[in-house]
């Protein structure tokens, strides 16, 4: 009996994972949104020098930083999977930051949400 449970349990859980890929698209809303007077450059390198300073047990952390259409795209991996997106575009003489947390974390108190709004 405790066999069978067991086997239930872990065929849950690996349900779970294998449903995860689906949340790294971005097309549906952000997370949060942001307005600055700061250039998109600044913003996102800021985003980027923050997310930095996470500490990950057991896996890789990666933070990219590249310009895309007319701002900047900051990615954080976490290991093979993209858990959080800052696009950073230029609007009128600041930015606008849409972020995705793909991440099941701690949500809206995590430190590399809380650092998208430190940013602006």
């Amino acid at each position: 009996m405790k066999t069978l449970a067991a086997a239930a349990i872990a065929a849950l859980s690996l349900g779970a994972c294998v449903s995860l890929p689906q949340r790294d698209k971005l097309d549906g809303p952000p997370s949060q949104t942001h307005q600055s007077a700061k250039a998109p450059r600044v913003v996102a390198d800021c985003i980027a020098a923050e997310w930095r300073k996470i500490r990950a047990v057991g896996t890789e952390l990666v933070i990219d930083v590249a310009p895309v259409g007319t701002g900047w795209r900051v990615t954080q991996k976490l290991g093979p999977s993209v858990s959080r997106v800052a696009q950073v575009d230029a609007q009128g003489s600041g930015s606008a930051t849409k972020f995705w947390n793909l991440s099941m974390d701690f949500g809206a108190t995590a430190p590399p949400v809380l650092a998208v709004g430190t940013c602006q």
